[in-house]
């Protein structure tokens, strides 16, 4: 039977797109009647096809939370046609309803659920008919959807804290550059008139000379500026549909200062946590390597991790490429390495990716307390010059005149109060954020560093069945221990460089077993700013206990 393609309005109002097998357009009519919707527009046949790309997509949230509920009626045993005809009545998002009633007559009439969902691109990204395709392989549907669920929440987690951390720096740059721009193109050209005559003498301040030709260039060309930086972005999304600038824009990505080891952290992170759920669900290695591959979200990690698919299949380790690649970090890949040999591969994946999300976060909340004094500098320091640069001329012109009648130099009364009150404002702004983002960011320092410690004190349990004792402290990390039952186990040093003092100047207090963490891992912390032991401003890896006692009264 053609499958036809509509458009149509709910009772309340919402538009929906789907589509639904029939005989004909008027039966397919009647079936949206019978659905109380009423159709806007049916096509068949080619058409249809089209209609996919067109769909609009849905929520993050909206999607998470069908595939769960998906899931556990499934887990409750509840047929999957039944499940999917329950969540197409019963869904609180009229477009979702659509989709899922959709796949409903689809799986109806034989097809897969991955099947069923790849006709919807715009809806289920290729990860998730993956997984889902996975899963209904390996006999775990039920597990792989609420697995991809919880997936696609931490990941909008995750983007929405990135969103978050970079709007208002972003805020920042765009007013600083209207009101530059804006300074430059309208008020600077008033001044050119009264420079003129000084221009003409050859008395003008080069930094005053390179502003008016700065602002006469904008004022003439500016629109043109304008319109060849619209070309080039568009030109660039263009590009990037393209699988050669795809793969380029993607090695930008990752060289980008600060940002691009926010992104690469976020993509190993994805990979490794795909890749461990797979491997927990009994998928077999090369075929989750070619799953995982697609969660990366990075064309260049992609073809590192299918190649190392294609050394596992040829009896290599997966390490190996990965080391070889450069992009992951040197502690992952061993840890990596240790699991393969100890046969618990998906489980350090999960800490893997457990540890680089911590240490994102960390990066990102370090990246923003930085970045928002720094772009108040920024704009201070050229507003300043601006300023300057109006100023040099009349100074100068100033400077002659009394030299004529007696020795002089510097500036006027006026114009120095005028320049110390422009200090006073600029430095009244930046000041206290930067003092206060520097306290903020010295927190965040010590807070990772903490952090990266647990990675490397997993792959000395891997190694020697047991943490670091008090006694032998971080120094274990570094050199061998002489009190070692198993000496030949030890394969150190396990940190790239020597023990790192907090920002304070204080060493890291390390203790096992552990008096303050609930789980069995050191407690490891930073005596802070005050640099004593005991103090409310310590800063260790141990659970918030007034945060516990308020979720405990909750």
């Amino acid at each position: 039977m053609p499958e036809f393609a509509y458009t149509a309005r709910t009772s309340s109002g919402d538009e929906v797109v789907g589509t639904l097998t029939a005989s004909t357009s008027n039966e397919a009519i009647g079936m949206l009647s019978e659905r109380d919707l009423f159709p806007l527009k049916v096509e068949g046949g080619a058409k249809a096809a089209s209609r996919f790309s067109q769909q609009k997509r849905v929520k993050a949230q909206a999607l998470a939370a069908t595939l769960a509920q998906l899931g556990d009626l499934l887990e409750s045993g509840v047929p999957l046609l039944r499940a999917l005809e329950l969540l197409s009545r019963q869904s609180a998002y009229p477009q979702l309803a659509e989709v899922m009633r959709d796949v409903h007559d689809q799986v109806a009439e034989g097809a897969t659920l991955d099947e069923a969902f790849s006709k919807h691109p715009r809806v289920f990204n290729e990860l998730t008919i993956s997984m889902v395709r996975a899963g209904g392989e390996g006999g775990f549907l039920e597990d792989v959807l609420q697995r991809t669920a919880a997936f696609i929440e931490h990941q909008e987690d995750i983007k929405g804290r990135v969103i978050g951390a970079a709007t208002y720096p972003a805020l920042l740059a765009i007013a600083g550059t209207i009101a530059v721009t804006v300074l430059i193109v309208f008020f600077v050209p008033k001044f050119a008139e009264m420079f003129s005559r000084l221009e003409e003498k050859g008395e003008l301040p080069a930094l005053t000379i390179g502003l008016l030709a700065l602002s006469d260039f904008l004022g003439s060309y500016g629109i043109f500026v304008l319109i060849a930086l619209v070309g080039g972005f568009f030109w660039l999304v263009q590009y990037a549909k393209t699988e050669r600038g795809r793969w380029a824009i993607d090695r930008a990505r990752l060289k980008v200062p600060l940002a691009g080891k926010v992104y690469l952290n976020l993509a190993i992170s994805r990979f490794c946590r795909v890749l461990g759920t797979l491997l927990k669900n009994g998928v077999p290695i090369l075929r989750s390597l070619e799953i995982s591959s697609d969660s990366t979200g990075n064309k260049v990690l992609a073809d590192t991790i299918r190649q190392a698919s294609e050394n596992i299949s040829s009896g290599q380790t997966l390490s190996a490429p990965l080391r070889a690649c450069g992009l992951f970090p040197q502690t992952v890949v061993e840890m990596i390495s240790v699991a393969e040999e100890s046969n618990t591969l998906e489980k350090v994946l999960i800490n893997v990716a457990d540890g680089m999300d911590r240490r994102t976060e960390r990066q990102l909340d370090l990246a923003v307390r930085l970045l928002e004094p720094m772009m108040l500098l920024v704009m201070a320091v050229v507003i300043m010059m601006v300023v300057i640069a109006l100023l040099l001329p009349e100074t100068q012109a100033m400077r002659r005149k009394y030299s004529k009648k007696q020795a002089r130099s510097g500036f006027t009364l006026m114009e120095l109060m005028l320049v110390m009150a422009i200090l006073v404002i600029l430095i009244g702004l930046v000041a206290p954020r930067f003092m206060g983002a520097q306290e903020g960011a010295n927190i965040s320092s010590a807070q990772t560093q903490i952090g990266l410690f647990k990675s490397s004190l997993d792959m000395y349990r891997l190694h020697l069945n047991s943490y670091p004792t008090t006694e032998q402290g971080l120094a274990a990390m570094i050199e061998e221990p002489a009190d070692l039952t198993t000496p030949d186990r030890w394969q150190g040093p396990y940190l790239d460089s020597e023990i790192p003092i907090d920002p304070w100047g204080n060493e890291y207090q390390y203790e096992y077993p552990p008096t303050r963490n609930t789980k069995d891992f050191p407690d490891i912390w930073s005596l802070g700013p005050d640099g004593e032991d005991g103090t409310d401003d310590d800063i260790g890896n141990w659970p918030d206990e007034d945060r516990e006692n308020e979720l405990a009264d909750l």
